[in-house]
């Protein structure tokens, strides 16, 4: 068997499980045949000369979402899924998460980025994407005028890297979800990011960046806080927000009328910070979710929080 979960329009049509002659036979038919609209989810530990099958099955079908997660993909793999990008209209959704993707490989599928036109979501957390890697598909943004998410978590991205996401976001006007979490982006490169999502460019709604190397003043996030006008989901989890900088953000939400959810587990956020998000709570009517558990708050603290929690709030992590 070669296949997964073989999905479509009429799935009485094709068995959920595919066989490889039937995948070959597939490949194969006579272009009058109407094409079918299929979501391919691919076994793990697919082999090389099995995936260059989905370049012909591509120009048979009408893919619309391909999963290849944990599939060993390296950067020799990466190349046919850049071949497949270049040539198909129909893809929407790309899930490379947990493979052994490359600078190489993410170079070639940035470039590949750069001419698709129908991708709208593409999945690369847990590879072994670096700056190099990052630099091409950060490229990409700049004229891919089709991707809304992007998921980078969980690589080996530095502040280079960093540097040009941020300069893309400068001239991006269609990414709205961007995943930078558990990265090695260090302070320069959160500092420049910051700054690019305080000029409003890009439509980005949910911007994900805990647990990176974050050991100066967070100020240049806060500062996105207070005027940027489009995110509505923010995760800063473990990137050392202190006290004072915990009682800044709290300020700051009773300004922005644009956030809703907000994560900032795990940092070192104290009683004057949580104080101030009690007081905040009073004001804010847009948050409906608030994670600040695993700080140093004391339970004092903590009930005064929950007893001034407004009907918007849905959940709070304490």
């Amino acid at each position: 068997m070669l296949l997964l979960d073989l999905l479509h329009d009429e799935p009485d049509l094709i068995p959920k499980l595919i066989p490889d002659e039937q995948l070959l036979m597939m490949t194969s038919v006579s272009k009058k045949i109407p094409k079918i609209n299929i979501k391919l989810r691919i076994k793990q530990n697919f082999n090389l000369p099995k995936i260059r099958q989905l370049n012909d099955l591509s120009k048979r079908c009408n893919i619309l979402v391909l999963y290849l997660i944990k599939c060993n993909l390296c950067d020799k793999e990466a190349k046919v899924i850049a071949d497949i990008l270049y040539i198909n209209n129909t893809l929407c959704s790309l899930y490379l998460n947990q493979n052994n993707i490359g600078d190489l490989g993410a170079q070639l599928i940035g470039r590949a980025l750069t001419f698709n036109k129908s991708l709208t979501k593409i999945n690369l957390m847990c590879n072994e994407i670096k700056d190099i890697g990052t630099i091409y598909i950060a490229k990409s943004l700049k004229v891919n005028t089709k991707l809304r998410e992007l998921d980078l978590s969980y690589n080996k991205i530095d502040n280079e890297g960093a540097k040009h996401i941020a300069i893309a976001l400068c001239v991006n006007t269609t990414l709205t979800e961007l995943n930078l979490m558990s990265n090695i982006i260090k302070d320069n490169g959160r500092k420049v990011i910051a700054l690019a999502l305080s000029y409003n460019i890009t439509p980005l709604e949910k911007f994900y960046f805990g647990y990176n190397i974050i050991y100066m003043s967070n100020k240049e996030v806060i500062n996105t806080i207070f005027n940027n006008t489009t995110l509505t989901e923010l995760n800063l989890s473990g990137t050392c927000i202190e006290d004072n900088e915990g009682q800044e953000i709290a300020k700051a939400l009773r300004i922005n009328t644009k956030l809703t959810k907000l994560y900032l587990g795990n940092n070192q956020i104290n009683n004057l910070g949580g104080k101030a998000f009690a007081d905040t709570l009073c004001y804010n009517t847009t948050l409906t979710i608030l994670d600040i558990s695993r700080n140093n708050i004391k339970d004092s603290v903590k009930e005064m929080i929950k007893s001034n929690c407004n009907n918007t709030l849905q959940t709070l992590k304490l």
